[in-house]
């Protein structure tokens, strides 16, 4: 029940449906308090809504990604959220199948990118189908200077060669008009609340960019 909640209308339980889910065959006394927490969690927000305004009919979103968050494998946690017409459409929390070995997060920051870019191109032709083409390219928010240059600057590729041919297909989509990742202040990032559990403050801004709608950092 809690992965279709967080699937469908509760994007802010992603990251709890996420980890509870690697847990299901064999769980412990210590998930089992989390779930209940999540319960009581939920009973008092049963009056959260997403809310559309109409008024914003340009697709954006946000990347991010936590590195090498799990402390089992040192996996990353990447995270990406789109929004249009003022609330959010579709989001996401994805464990990486690789591990991103620049001190930098930089390799793990791109792997997310590429899930996000992938989903971009989805939305841009399903817009197009049901009749809001989007004609400038799709601004993806990143919070990692580095993985913002390493698309648009060849010289940078050096520093991640050994990551998977897959996750460089990102920079042919910028160079097409499809998509362009821009720079955010991490404070900002509202995928940042999909690569990890956050602290009270941070998530109820977190809830409110989610429920009440974001300006996008242009406005």
């Amino acid at each position: 029940m809690v992965q279709h909640m967080q699937t469908t209308f509760q994007p802010d339980l992603c990251v709890s449906a996420t980890l509870l889910a690697r847990h299901m065959q064999a769980p412990h006394a210590s998930h089992m308090t989390h779930l209940t927490r999540l319960a009581t969690y939920l009973n008092g927000t049963s009056h959260q809504q997403i809310r559309y305004t109409g008024k914003s009919p340009v697709l954006h979103g946000y990347s991010d990604s936590n590195w090498a968050g799990d402390k089992q494998d040192r996996t990353s946690l990447g995270g990406y959220v789109f929004f249009f017409n003022g609330g959010p459409i579709t989001w996401g929390t994805k464990k990486q199948t690789t591990v991103a070995l620049s001190s930098e997060s930089a390799e793990a920051e791109y792997m997310a990118l590429s899930h996000a870019t992938q989903d971009a191109l989805f939305l841009r032709g399903l817009l197009a189908e049901l009749g809001h083409p989007q004609l400038e390219p799709t601004i993806i928010w990143v919070d990692n200077t580095a993985a913002e240059a390493i698309t648009k600057d060849p010289t940078f590729h050096r520093r991640v060669k050994h990551v998977a041919i897959r996750f460089f297909f990102c920079r042919s989509h910028v160079a097409n008009g499809d998509v362009a990742f821009h720079h955010i202040d991490t404070t900002r990032n509202v995928s940042d609340g999909f690569t990890k559990s956050l602290p009270v403050k941070p998530f109820q801004k977190f809830q409110s960019d989610l429920f009440d709608g974001v300006r996008t950092p242009s406005d």
